[in-house]
């Protein structure tokens, strides 16, 4: 819908019957929406990569714990961040 909103008709239409602007506009917002969904996947693959790697790991120390619950946070984070954009 907010794609289709993007494009408006307007008496400075181009020979294709859109507005350049208007086209530039969603071609750039296909762009980043690709892009943002790209790096989604991305955090989603390290995220899954670091719980296969840190099957049977002892996770004994709190330096490893700390560092692990950052890593997973951050990750989170970002997938959260990807999905509501």
């Amino acid at each position: 819908m907010a794609e289709s909103a993007a494009v408006q008709l307007s008496g400075a239409d181009n020979a294709q019957g859109f507005c350049a602007s208007g086209v530039h506009l969603v071609t750039e917002q296909n762009h980043l929406r690709q892009t943002l969904l790209d790096c989604q996947a991305d955090e989603v693959a390290h995220r899954d990569d670091a719980a296969a790697a840190s099957k049977g790991f002892s996770q004994s120390g709190w330096v490893l714990r700390a560092w692990c619950a950052m890593v997973g946070a951050g990750s989170n984070a970002a997938v959260t961040l990807i999905r509501h954009i």
